[in-house]
């Protein structure tokens, strides 16, 4: 399974999920394993919530079936807090998420802060609203 996030600012969710080759159309982020769970409790590490609460403000946009690829919503009130981490939080953060209770493996803490460091410049750079494009296959 891949997880990408996209920008929605020049497409919509259900172009998105039917498009051919959508990484070769808009910008995207390759996070290779790091999906909803693993956001949720990113997101609990850094204040927003508890992992159920940022897990619940994951909602589907488009393929809301058992067919993928699905399109779901980056929480706002998570992109929003990923967008005010400083670049000198990134280590530290990293080595917390890693030991957040109940974590898959999701990598190493070098992993994770190159995969934050990457997330918050993506963020930084593009308009959201920010989705999350789950596949079963890469491209």
């Amino acid at each position: 399974m891949t997880t990408d996030v996209f920008s929605l600012a020049e497409t919509t969710a259900d172009e998105l999920r039917w498009a051919e080759q959508p990484r070769r159309r808009w910008p995207c982020l390759q996070a290779a394993g790091i999906g909803p769970k693993e956001l949720a409790r990113l997101g609990e590490v850094l204040g927003v919530g508890s992992s159920a609460e940022v897990l619940a403000g994951f909602s589907f946009l488009a393929g809301e079936s058992q067919e993928p690829p699905w399109v779901v919503a980056l929480p706002q009130n998570l992109a929003s807090t990923l967008g005010t981490v400083s670049s000198d939080a990134i280590e530290t953060l990293a080595a917390a998420w890693d030991e957040a209770p109940a974590r898959d493996p999701s990598g190493s803490p070098d992993r994770l802060a190159a995969y934050l460091r990457e997330l918050t410049e993506f963020l930084e750079r593009y308009e959201g609203p920010f989705v999350l494009y789950i596949s079963l296959n890469a491209e």
